[in-house]
């Protein structure tokens, strides 16, 4: 009689405010690397993210043991997938009106996530997946050890838009920079004897 297949786990983290977000084309985040897909999630504290820590703070165990990987992180070389968002708040929103507590976590993958609705359905345009919207994602835990480089990252799968959120871009909205006109719309035909 042949084994069951044990079922992998299923990681998804709560709902974050989204930032920094590639996940329809790749980008590299320094010059010189390979480009990634990928995205930042601010969460509003760390018991937020209790689950992502404990399987973080697990691969890490079993990689490298705790009193190996605590003697790195207190000389600054060991790397946990999140940061205090004071870190980034020179970015501005959403880092720099997050409270003191909150945190943001780092995402990425070489190959492109699925990215659905709050219907889990397809999400087919670029430009409905932005900065500022509400998601959650689904990610695997990933222990490293390479070219001097320890630490835990976490590996994103596929992303689900779950609210709108503010646009971060920094840029203004249409309506922002222009007034209502009078007149109908449209363009006005062009008289051919002036072209």
């Amino acid at each position: 009689m042949a084994e069951a297949k044990t079922k992998k786990e299923r990681l998804v983290t709560p709902e974050g405010i989204a930032s920094f977000v590639h996940v329809f084309e790749p980008h590299a985040v320094e010059e010189g690397k390979p480009p990634k897909f990928g995205l930042i999630l601010l969460f509003q504290s760390k018991e937020e993210i209790k689950q992502l820590r404990a399987k973080c703070i697990a691969a890490a165990d079993e990689r490298f043991g705790r009193e190996t990987w605590k003697k790195l992180l207190d000389k600054k070389k060991f790397r946990f997938p999140w940061r205090p968002a004071d870190e980034y708040e020179d970015y501005g929103a959403p880092f720099a009106d997050a409270p003191a507590e909150a945190v943001f976590c780092n995402f990425s993958s070489k190959d492109a996530p699925e990215v659905v609705d709050r219907s889990a359905k397809p999400i087919m345009k670029a430009s409905e997946v932005y900065s500022g919207m509400l998601a959650r994602v689904s990610y695997a835990v990933w222990a490293y050890d390479s070219n001097g480089n320890k630490g835990v990252t976490l590996l994103l799968n596929n992303v689900q838009k779950t609210g709108k959120g503010e646009k971060l871009s920094g840029k203004p909205g249409a309506n922002e920079d222009f007034d209502a006109v009078e007149g109908e719309d449209g363009t006005e035909e062009e008289d051919d004897d002036e072209i």
